[in-house]
């Protein structure tokens, strides 16, 4: 029997993502990507537009 690598069994356990959408960490919704700058943004509770 062959040893395993902790790194083939971390990669064995992760599932398969294939079309990841990139949502907001604190609120849940889908980040955009800013056209300028060209960065994901949070279109509900976005940080920079709050007092």
């Amino acid at each position: 029997m062959r040893r395993v690598s902790l790194e083939e069994q971390i990669l064995k356990d992760q599932p398969v993502i294939k079309d990841k959408k990139e949502i907001c960490a604190l609120c849940g919704s889908p980040l955009e990507q800013d056209k300028e700058s060209g960065e994901l943004r949070c279109p509900v509770c976005d940080t920079e537009d709050a007092p």
